[in-house]
């Protein structure tokens, strides 16, 4: 692979981004990510990323970047590998340490900041499954976006191999969702857009806290009963708003009619614009 990564301080090609063997983040998952939309070379969210992963190195106790610098990082990322439409992802990790789980004295974190290429934010369809993997509502874990994404990949797996393209965890409850493996579920619902609550252990989406300043859609349990009976289903992101069209294999959503048509418009309309 050709092109440029940011490591720690300095820009350097692709196949000389080395991470050490003794780094956190590779050993125990100590560690936490970001990844940012990009649009005509630019970082529309980069003010909201950067705040949840603030708060993320604040539970985490690992050391906050500076700032601009880590934009300045970002610039240049891009403008080395020609990026005008993708993502850039912003690993942090705690830095290497010595063997066992108990952190180093004075951390020395790894930051890694690498960039992809894509079309524009995409709108196709996929079908999910609800999982058998949940996420922790009472965990501080359950707000930052960790390096630890195992359930997540699970869910992923276990879905795939029963023929689904994607999962929507439950909350540990056992009763209400959460959301997808990497995106906030929203649904549509009695003639108006919604997303579970935090206290369900979902992710604070960035997108998902664009729709909501927006009044777009609002906080309310989703259960599978929800799921199976509501007008119409998506799995946004930062990157990407996805219809889900198959639920557990028995609900299948038309997205043909203009009511569905003019939520779908809704929610695309936070992608790429930097007032929102």
């Amino acid at each position: 692979m050709t092109g440029y990564v940011w490591l720690n301080t300095a820009l350097v090609p692709h196949s000389q981004g080395h991470i050490p063997h003794t780094d956190r983040g590779f050993l125990l998952a100590d560690g936490l990510f970001e990844t940012l939309r990009v649009t005509d070379g630019m970082l529309p969210h980069f003010t909201q990323h950067i705040h949840r992963m603030c708060e993320g190195c604040k539970i985490l106790r690992i050391p906050l970047p500076d700032i601009t610098a880590l934009s300045d990082a970002c610039t240049k990322v891009i403008h080395s590998n020609t990026l005008k439409h993708g993502s850039i992802r912003i690993t942090l990790t705690r830095g290497s340490g010595p063997r066992g789980i108990a952190p180093p004295q004075h951390p020395i974190p790894t930051l890694l900041i690498t960039a992809a290429a894509s079309s524009p934010a995409q709108t196709t369809s996929i079908s999910v499954c609800t999982s058998q993997y949940t996420r922790p509502p009472l965990s501080p874990l359950s707000s930052v976006k960790t390096l630890n994404y195992l359930p997540s990949i699970l869910a992923k797996i276990d879905a795939q191999e029963k023929g689904f393209q994607d999962a929507i965890l439950r909350s540990s409850d056992g009763k209400s969702l959460a959301c997808g493996t990497s995106g906030t579920l929203i649904v549509a619902y009695k003639n108006k857009l919604l997303t579970p609550p935090l206290t369900t252990g979902a992710l604070p989406g960035t997108t998902r806290a664009r729709l909501l300043k927006k009044n777009i859609c609002s906080e309310e349990i989703v259960t599978k009963n929800t799921l199976n009976y509501c007008d119409a289903s998506w799995v946004v992101s930062s990157l990407s708003c996805l219809d889900i069209n198959k639920i557990n294999n028995t609900v299948k959503l038309n997205y043909n009619n203009s009511e569905i048509t003019y939520f779908k418009e809704k929610i695309m309309s936070i992608y790429d614009n930097p007032e929102i």
